[in-house]
């Protein structure tokens, strides 16, 4: 039930095996914490992600994002952790 989602704040996908991060964390507006580590996400809509304003921290650490995405997410509002660096 996406009402009841509406409300999360933190939210943990961290071990799913996740290839693309699931459409309904984009419409989570009161999300500031997202945990996707240990994952297999090659690939991330960053612009979706800086669109949900409280979001202060994302985890991804342990994914095989490309050299590209990391300079995109050197450039977020929020803090981001790839591998042992956190970038904001």
């Amino acid at each position: 039930d996406m009402h009841v989602m509406q409300g999360i704040q933190v939210l943990n996908l961290s071990g799913n095996d996740l290839e693309s991060v699931p459409p309904f964390v984009y419409s989570l507006p009161n999300l500031q914490e997202l945990h996707l580590q240990n994952n297999c996400l090659m690939g991330i809509e960053v612009s979706r992600l800086e669109d949900i304003d409280g979001l202060g921290h994302v985890n991804l650490q342990n994914n095989p994002i490309s050299d590209d995405l990391k300079s995109q997410l050197q450039s977020c509002k929020f803090t981001v952790l790839l591998g042992n660096d956190a970038v904001s």
